[in-house]
């Protein structure tokens, strides 16, 4: 081999671990450069109570139709029934009210609620069951649907007025009727319980003498496997 051709190697061959001597310092010069990843804060979130399966009207509230659903407390709707746990959007101020939020009001921290307030609610939780418990037994008004929020206008709780109107069934009529100790069956009926209904009454029938009557007791279901 010529020596021109070697020494235009050896030019190369240099000039090469060169080039590679000197990206090494520059990639070991500089600093790694982190991804920054922006954290995204998960929203706060409050218990809404919601319909555990599809509810009929006229059916009557139990445990298991009822259900706490995590709920965005930006959009909690004030007529949603909440557990209390999180501070929510307090319902507008009806029309009419003297006293309008002033901003000393406003200003007061989300927070306000202390410790022993939040203890005191958890005790009664665990004592009563919450505010789940205020609405068993309720009558259901309106159509509600599997996981849709329970609200007041859709429901009518024992002692409202209407709920006699909700808790009828179909072709049924409401009537009062005086109990006493002994028509009440020793109080083993009771709200809720279907029976059937005997009338009892006196009955005259002729006899055998001339004008005379005898009288006797009949008895007679009156109505069937009602509530």
């Amino acid at each position: 081999m010529k020596p021109a051709k070697i020494a235009v190697i050896c030019i190369a061959a240099l000039a090469a671990i060169g080039l590679a001597l000197v990206v090494r310092a520059m990639g070991s010069s500089g600093k790694p450069t982190a991804t920054a990843v922006a954290a995204v804060e998960a929203p706060p979130m409050a218990k809404v109570l919601v319909a555990a399966k599809d509810l009929e009207p006229g059916r009557r509230l139990t445990d298991a139709d009822l259900a706490w659903k995590d709920w965005p407390v930006a959009e909690v709707n004030p007529v949603f029934i909440t557990d209390g746990s999180v501070p929510v959007p307090a319902a507008p101020p009806a029309e009419g009210d003297a006293k309008a939020p002033s901003k000393a009001d406003d200003a007061k921290p989300a927070k306000a609620e202390g410790a022993a307030a939040r203890v005191t609610r958890a005790a009664t939780d665990l004592a009563t069951g919450g505010a789940k418990a205020d609405f068993i037994g309720s009558v259901v008004r309106e159509p509600i649907l599997a996981g849709e929020p329970i609200v007041a206008r859709k429901i009518v709780r024992a002692g409202d007025s209407g709920y006699m109107a909700a808790y009828l069934e179909p072709g049924m009529r409401a009537m009062a009727i005086r109990v006493t100790v002994e028509t009440a069956a020793g109080g083993f009926i009771l709200p809720g319980d279907r029976a059937d209904v005997l009338l009892t009454r006196e009955v005259k029938l002729p006899s055998g003498a001339a004008g005379g009557e005898t009288s006797k007791f009949v008895a007679a279901t009156v109505m069937q496997n009602v509530k």
